[in-house]
């Protein structure tokens, strides 16, 4: 977490961390401003895969969404998982309209950004 602050303040972002030490979530809160969304979110994705490489996960109590932590969920849990995720989605909801695009892409492929 060091780290990851340090990095966050060379970049010029400001940013905080709480959470819960009973159960290890931890929040970093990133203000930034329009020209440093992509070096905000190159140093969080660096922060959050090392979080997965130490067996620790990306979604907390919070869930997933669609936010960005979907993107990392194939390098947490693995393709065959998501995969697996999405037929029984599928199977639930054939016509796609609980939730869509939430927690994975209905189309894998998609390319399509939240709230574009």
């Amino acid at each position: 977490m060091a780290t990851t602050m340090k990095e966050l303040y060379d970049a010029g972002l400001l940013a905080t961390a709480s959470g819960h030490a009973g159960d290890g979530n931890l929040h970093v809160l990133v203000i930034f401003d329009p020209d440093q969304v992509d070096i905000a979110h190159k140093i969080i994705n660096e922060m959050s895969r090392k979080a997965i490489e130490l067996d620790g996960t990306v979604s907390g109590e919070h869930g997933i969404g669609v936010s960005d932590k979907r993107d990392l969920l194939p390098f947490e849990l693995g393709e065959d998982t998501i995969d697996l995720m999405r037929s029984i989605k599928f199977a639930l909801d054939k016509k796609g309209i609980m939730n869509p695009d939430h927690i994975f892409k209905i189309d894998p492929t998609e390319n399509r950004q939240p709230f574009a």
